[in-house]
């Protein structure tokens, strides 16, 4: 089947757009939540952002290799290089794969929230007139704003049920 005349040139194009916007965004949670660009990728509060990230930027490589890959090809007139195009983008995707698990592991096995978060709900329950001490405080992610909250608190005396 043939494909269209500078196929890949639209697929470059529109995956550089989406890159440039989940860069814009990693940026912009960055300046939002006061931390370094490099602490928003590694630690992100939606890991959503980082997969697409990743995932672009794997997108764009791929384009990249490929046209070098063919332009080789159409230069040397060896299928070596379109074929050693095709198993760097193999590779590439492997990696994209793997990087794209770990981004989002936290979600799939239930990390606990934040610390800061953690000790501002222990604060907040404190401040309770009918709460004497939290005794335990467990939480866990269920989703990019979506925290599961558990404690146990030691009621003050006094109090009733109602």
């Amino acid at each position: 089947m043939d494909q269209l005349p500078g196929a890949g040139n639209f697929a470059l194009v529109f995956e550089a757009v989406s890159l440039r916007r989940a860069v814009r965004q990693t940026r912009g949670e960055a300046r939002q939540r006061r931390r370094s660009l490099r602490a928003v990728v590694r630690e992100p509060h939606d890991p959503t952002v980082r997969s697409v990230q990743r995932e672009d930027s794997a997108a764009v490589t791929g384009v990249i290799v490929a046209a070098v890959g063919v332009g080789l090809h159409q230069l040397t007139g060896s299928a070596m290089w379109d074929g050693a195009a095709s198993l760097v983008i193999g590779a590439l995707l492997v990696v994209a794969a793997v990087l794209l698990a770990q981004a989002c592991k936290a979600l799939l096995i239930g990390r606990q929230a934040d610390p800061r978060l953690m000790r501002s709900i222990e604060t907040v329950l404190e401040q309770e007139e009918e709460e004497d001490d939290v005794v335990d405080l467990l939480t866990m992610l269920t989703g990019a704003d979506r925290v599961l909250v558990c404690t146990r608190v030691d009621f003050a005396d006094g109090f009733t049920t109602s």
